[in-house]
């Protein structure tokens, strides 16, 4: 005789058991104490739950044949085995994730193995008559989500290490039924990621105790010791939905003072009632999506860490993203959910490997030339399809970003300071002018993003400006066929793609899904359709574009926006028109390079304005019981502050702050019968620059009467104007007050105020008007080299 071979499966099962044994060593289990009869070392069965010890059994079944290999131990009830393989939606979402549906055969058993009965001798019943496998399991191990299953394939002649094993996890079981079918249906472990089984933030139990106005500086959680078991020793609070503090913690106590953060993240400080939640946000500061995607399936999904070979996910994202992303999470949200934002964001995708039991990521990119080809002789005929698939057409696309508000909507456009648009001309046209735009809000994406956006915008535009088509074809299995997998790009040529000339077209594709059968594998797969345009980046060189606001340091910036510099890297920093980059005091500069390693290469084109914050003007000189001088003006601010060598194209200002104008001097006497006569100074102006100078206020006297006359202010300075100098007192020629000085342009010094007049009264006396203060510097170098 002969054995023909024949393919087979496996199924093994990892069960949680309990290592101990019963009433022995840790167990206090005894009969009739805890139970009438012994447990069967299972969870759902166990007498001393504090005691449990967990330890893995493998249960192991296979298809009924009589030609299973011998040596290998399982039980054969295994009656089909259904795979729908997982989808990719490329650098949209997790998309649709594999299911693996395997049906057994309920029949007597004899409660051995692995995972049978360790009791047998004794019970007072015999297993095999009593009952059947798979109703005694379903009782012993009702909790089974989630555990470890493989699918193991091959055929009769191969041991089962030379057999493909594919790894799932349980999701849900079924039965036995009244015909003695039980039913155990799998996912990939991406499964674990599902809303209903994972949200970031987890929802937060505590509340506040009592009411909180908004000037509080702390509060109580409650129930008592719900901080220590709950919350961390700090971080950010979200208190009722409708205001985000930072907070740090001592037991209970709650302190949202310290920190000086009421109204955090775009927020504002407002009242709380009693018992309003108190809700912990998650705050993910600038880093690398390598780093946000692991935490998110890690720490909020519960995905083995083993899962993920991360030196292979930092160095896919260092290679083709390198920027980086940073949110606020206010409430809690699907993981799935978060995850699906940060793929289309980053034009990634990741995806559960069944055979080799990991997590893959990769970026989007162009197919290589040198990519593996399928052509007609590997293709079965009459397999291969091609589809347009005209909804993905994409000729604009809007991403807002810059988030104001987390606790806000996040499709609210309102919500976004900042937007990039791109569009295609090309694709409209083609297209008799109609537009197709794709909005994306983005919460990830910062203030200073406009690289990433800009990224986003180009790829998703070069992607599918013209619709990508959806190729279905079958392979056949062949020692010699490059194994389809999984997100990889390949070449595709058949019969029916041909170029406008009829000649034989070839097609990068990049594979959605993969079937694999006994015989082949039937694949499915989008058209790439990358230009050069968004080729992989010069890793070397970083765009910055600086936007209005103050006191900026442009190494604080970059590390928002990126994740690394090194030496060799050219940072390319660019204030854009229109764009204002000031200093909230003159003592700090408007922007300063900040520390850099050595050999990279710093260069800042300025088409906007950098300009250092105007001094204040000199307050006008006091009049009563004597006088006092004019106040000095204030020194102009610094507009930029090097201390690392740059390179500066200037397009447009760079300007110290003006100096603000001196105050004027007062007059002062003492008259018979009419007592005393005074004449204040007028407040010198506020000297130009961004923000705001204050102008210079008048002094006593206040307020005019008879016999007192009172100055005026100067006004601010801006980024228009110096401010202008206000007037000194009159009461008659020759016994005034003197006026200030007007604040100076960009880079002057201020100019003294005038001096009081007291000559009309010879007890009379007068001050002097104060001195303008210096003017800012452009640039200050601090030794440092500068080419400008």
């Amino acid at each position: 005789g002969y054995s023909m071979t024949e393919r087979i499966s496996y199924v093994e099962i990892d069960l949680n058991r309990c290592s101990e044994t019963y009433g022995v060593g840790a167990c206090t289990a005894s009969i009739p104490t805890t139970g009438s009869i012994k447990c069967f070392n299972c969870y759902a069965t166990c007498q001393d739950k504090s005691n449990y010890n967990k330890e893995t059994v493998t249960s192991r079944h296979s298809t009924a044949s009589g030609n299973l290999p011998l040596g290998i131990e399982a039980i054969p009830d295994l009656a089909s085995v259904s795979i729908r393989p997982a989808q990719l939606d490329l650098g949209e979402s997790i998309g649709v994730r594999a299911s693996v549906t395997l049906t057994f055969k309920d029949a007597r058993y004899p409660d051995t193995g692995p995972e049978g009965d360790r009791y047998l001798a004794d019970r007072n019943y015999d297993p095999y008559t009593q009952g059947s496998y798979w109703g005694k399991f379903r009782a012993r191990y009702p909790f089974t989500q989630g555990a470890d299953i493989r699918l193991i394939r091959g055929s009769s002649d191969q041991s089962l290490a030379q057999m493909e094993t594919r790894h799932f996890i349980i999701d849900n079981v079924s039965g036995p039924d009244s015909s003695g079918t039980f039913t155990i249906v799998c996912k990939d472990a991406l499964k674990l990621a599902d809303g209903k089984k994972a949200q970031a933030p987890v929802v937060s139990v505590g509340v506040t105790e009592y009411p909180i106005s908004a000037g509080s500086t702390s509060f109580l959680l409650s129930p008592t010791g719900i901080g220590n078991s709950e919350y961390p020793t700090s971080g950010v609070i979200n208190l009722g939905g409708k205001e985000l503090c930072r907070f740090s913690r001592s037991g209970d106590n709650m302190d949202i003072g310290t920190l000086g953060e009421r109204g955090a993240f775009g927020t504002v400080a407002t009242d709380h009632a009693a018992g309003d939640r108190a809700q912990l946000a998650v705050e993910y500061a600038p880093q690398q999506v390598s780093y946000i995607l692991q935490d998110l399936l890690v720490n909020y999904a519960n995905v083995p860490s083993e899962y993920i070979e991360f030196p292979e996910w930092l160095f896919e994202d260092t290679s083709y993203i390198d920027r980086s992303y940073s949110a606020v999470l206010a409430e809690p949200e699907s993981v799935t959910t978060l995850i699906n934002e940060l793929l289309q964001q980053t034009a990634s995708t990741i995806w559960w490997d069944d055979v080799n039991k990991k997590i893959q990521f990769k970026v989007l990119n162009s197919v290589n030339q040198d990519a593996p080809r399928y052509d007609d002789n590997l293709i079965l005929a009459g397999s291969f399809s091609a589809k347009d698939q005209n909804s993905k057409r994409v000729s604009q696309v809007w991403t807002f970003y810059g988030q104001i508000n987390p606790l806000e909507k996040l499709d609210d456009k309102s919500n976004y300071s900042q937007c990039r648009v791109i569009y295609s001309a090309e694709s409209e046209a083609n297209f008799e002018g109609v537009p197709s735009i794709k909005s994306i809000f983005s919460r990830w994406i910062p203030v200073n993003g406009e690289n990433a956006a800009t990224r986003l915008n180009q790829l998703i535009l070069s992607r599918y400006t013209t619709p990508p088509r959806l190729l279905k074809f079958n392979l056949q299995k062949d020692q010699n066929l490059n194994t389809p997998l999984l997100a990889n790009g390949y070449n595709i040529s058949n019969f029916t793609l041909q170029t406008s000339t009829g000649t034989l077209d070839t097609i990068p594709v990049q594979l959605t899904q993969v079937k694999d059968t006994d015989t082949g594998y039937s694949v499915v797969g989008e058209e790439v359709l990358y230009t050069d345009t968004v080729a992989r980046d010069e890793t070397n060189v970083k765009p910055l574009p600086l936007y209005t606001g103050l006191n900026h340091n442009i190494r604080a910036i970059f590390n928002e926006v990126y994740p690394t510099v090194s030496s060799g890297d050219v940072v390319n920093v660019t204030v854009g028109s229109g764009q204002i980059v000031g200093s909230s005091s003159t003592a700090t500069p408007a922007l300063e390079t900040g520390a850099w390693p050595a050999g990279v290469t710093l260069n800042l084109i300025n088409f906007g304005t950098i300009v250092g914050k105007g001094g204040a003007g000199g307050a006008g000189g006091a009049a009563l019981s004597g006088v006092t001088d004019g106040g000095d003006g204030g020194n102009g601010g610094l507009a930029i502050d090097v201390s690392y060598l740059m390179s500066i194209e200037n397009n447009n200002i760079i300007g110290g702050g003006g100096g603000g104008g001196g105050g004027g001097g007062a007059s002062y006497a003492d008259i018979f019968p009419f007592g005393e006569v005074a004449a204040g100074g007028g407040g010198g102006g506020g000297g130009m620059g961004y923000d705001a100078s204050l102008g210079g206020a008048k002094t006593s006297p206040s307020a005019d009467a008879d016999n007192i006359s009172a100055g005026t202010n100067g006004t601010s300075g801006n980024i228009n104007a110096s401010g202008s100098s206000g007037s000194g007192g009159f009461i008659i020629a020759g016994f005034i007050g003197g006026d200030g000085a007007s604040g100076a342009s960009l880079g002057q010094a201020g100019m003294s105020g005038a001096n009081g007049d007291a000559s009309s009264f010879p007890t009379g006396v007068s001050s002097s008007g104060g001195s303008g203060g210096l003017a800012g510097s452009a640039i200050n170098k601090n030794g440092n080299t500068v080419i400008i």
